[in-house]
């Protein structure tokens, strides 16, 4: 017995059918900001800067997920590089707490 598909009518789902989940060649930039956890204006930013690639279909911009995936990798390895040699050449100082001034002492008054 094969069922019908619940986000398409008219499609079974079984051995010879598409999976249940489609991964999108291209998202929304809301969908981006969410999957790289930035806001909407942070993703405009990296789509001025060449990071995102984006295209118009219609009237809505759509993000492609390879220069989604990109970013992510950069900043992966951005980040291994910068712990490696962050680690490596500084010493770790315990960060020292401020001490309270002690507040002059207040003139009696006469």
């Amino acid at each position: 017995m094969t069922t019908i598909h619940p986000s398409i009518t008219g499609r079974a789902v079984g051995e010879h059918s598409e999976p249940e989940h489609i991964e999108p060649m291209a998202v929304s930039p809301r969908k981006a900001g969410v999957l790289l956890d930035v806001g909407h204006t942070r993703v405009y930013q990296l789509i001025g800067n060449g990071e995102l690639e984006s295209y118009r279909e219609g009237r809505a911009r759509k993000i492609t997920m390879r220069s989604i995936r990109a970013r992510h990798e950069r900043q992966l390895a951005a980040a291994r590089g910068t712990n490696l040699a962050t680690e490596a050449s500084q010493p770790r100082y315990r960060r020292h707490r401020r001490q309270r001034r002690k507040a002059a002492p207040t003139e009696a008054r006469t």
